[in-house]
């Protein structure tokens, strides 16, 4: 049997403790619910797209890019610091998943932060 060479991603991911995570490591009915409370509390009719788009997906994707819609959402009605906070958590729900697998290198710092 023929063993398959690591891929030089891989063992240097590896090296690094950074692993991909996949989608199906996630609950995306957590990660849903988590979402739908936040428009529930925060939400209003303006936000019906956002709603429809989080009840009626089954991609963890489409969830991992409406983040910044619910933070928008969030802090028309509370605060930045508040939403925040909220998006925060919410994005410890994915565990670690990020479209288009992980990579250590970013282009800069972002003005929105670790969202």
């Amino acid at each position: 049997m023929r063993q398959q060479k690591p891929s030089l991603r891989n063992s240097f991911f590896a090296w690094l403790g950074i692993a991909d995570v996949t989608p199906e490591a996630v609950d995306i009915e957590v990660v849903r619910a988590a979402m739908v409370e936040l428009l529930r509390e925060h939400g209003d009719e303006r936000y019906t797209r956002l709603a429809y788009s989080v009840l009626n997906t089954t991609s963890l994707e489409t969830l991992w890019y409406a983040r910044p819609s619910l933070l928008q959402m969030i802090a028309a009605r509370r605060d930045e610091r508040f939403a925040r906070q909220a998006i925060e958590q919410l994005t410890l729900l994915f565990k670690g998943y990020r479209p288009g697998g992980s990579s250590p290198v970013r282009a800069g710092p972002s003005r929105f932060g670790d969202l």
